[in-house]
Formats: C-alpha cells, sequence, structure tokens
C-alpha cells in the first residue's frame, strides 16, 4: 500500500521513512542507546583565571570612569559608571536575541517534531525538564517548557544538531517575542553607547 507524505519537510518526511523501515518488519533495539560515547573536551577555566580575570576588568572599569569623570566633569563620569555595564549587558541580550532567531530560523526550515515527556526523580517528584527520543532511537532532554504544568509537550529539533531543539509554539507568539526581546536589547545597548560616547563626541 502507497502513503504520500506530505509537508514541504524533506528531513522529516525522510526521517519519517527512515524510522518507518526500520520499524517493519524489525523494530529497533530499545539498548541501542548504550553504544553511545561521551567525552569530555575543552579546557576548563581555573578559579584563579576567572578571579584575576575579573579583577583586571573591574580595575579597568574603575580606571575608565574616574579618568572619564576626572577630565570630563561628574555629569559624564555618572554617564559612564552607568552606560559601561549597559553595553555589556545589550551587548550579550542583542547576541542571545540574534541567536535565538537564527536557531528558530533553523529549527523552522528542517526540524523534526516529536513528542517529550516529563521527566520524574527517582523518588516520583516531578522535574523541571522532559525527555525525547530522536528518530536514531537516541534520548534527549530539554529544558524548554519547564514551568507548563503538562506531562506531555510537543518538540522540534534539528536533525543535523540534536542539541538544538525548542518547545513548539505559534508563529506569532515567537515572532512577537523576538521582536520584544531584540528591541529591549537594542534600547539597552544604544543607551549604553551614548553614555560611553557622550564624552567623547
Amino acid at each position: 500500500m502507497t502513503r504520500r507524505l506530505q509537508g514541504g519537510n524533506a528531513y522529516a518526511t525522510s526521517a519519517f521513512h527512515t524510522a518507518l523501515t526500520a520499524a517493519l518488519p524489525e523494530r529497533r533495539d530499545p539498548a541501542g542507546s548504550a553504544l553511545i560515547a561521551t567525552e569530555e573536551g575543552g579546557a576548563v577555566i581555573k578559579v584563579w583565571q576567572a578571579w584575576t580575570g575579573g579583577a583586571a576588568l573591574l580595575a579597568a572599569f574603575v580606571g575608565y570612569v574616574w579618568w572619564t569623570g576626572s577630565t570630563h566633569g561628574g555629569g559624564m563620569g555618572a554617564a559612564a559608571f552607568f552606560g559601561a555595564p549597559a553595553v555589556i549587558l545589550g551587548g550579550l541580550f542583542t547576541f542571545a536575541a540574534v541567536s535565538s532567531a537564527k536557531d528558530r530560523a533553523v529549527l523552522r526550515r528542517r526540524g523534526i517534531t516529536v513528542v517529550a515527556a516529563r521527566r520524574y526523580h527517582p523518588n516520583g517528584k516531578r522535574a523541571s525538564s522532559y525527555a525525547f527520543t530522536d528518530t536514531s532511537g537516541n534520548e534527549h532532554t530539554t529544558s524548554y517548557g519547564s514551568g507548563r504544568a503538562t506531562d506531555e509537550i510537543h518538540v522540534v529539533y534539528d536533525p543535523e544538531n540534536t542539541r538544538l531543539n525548542a518547545a513548539v509554539e505559534p508563529l506569532f507568539s515567537t515572532v512577537l517575542k523576538h521582536l520584544l526581546g531584540g528591541g529591549t536589547s537594542l534600547t539597552i545597548l544604544t543607551f549604553g553607547l551614548w553614555g560611553v560616547l557622550a564624552p567623547y563626541v
């Protein structure tokens, strides 16, 4: 019997076809996830390095504010005091908003939607995360939607990078959330840049 799969998502169609083929006539081995190997990677920042870097940044900030206030007046020193942190926060928030929008675009283009189940602790207490299984039979955990009361949610993940996943939500709310977040981030960044550059312009 022939069935037609529609939807315009080649990744989801291919994944569904692969999963269906693997399930007929034999189903996948539930123990297959035991074949996954975890390796440690990347350098670890030591505590003294973090404290040294933080002290250096604090000293640079204090010196910058003192220099600005002594050369351009107390008002400009106050503007620099509030402007520098605003630049950092605004820049980080803007980067996060752009990255989130990019990830959502990737998920909308080639993401696969699956059902994620609420995880529970051994003592029966509800966890603040959900678990889902990809089309290869590997289980993953996501914290998206952790504030929800339901035991199941729909999650969309990137088949080329399963660490990229998000709870399914209406397009309108996704666009509105990113517009508000991006606008707020740019506003903070703009005021921060004004406070930093005003004394020298």
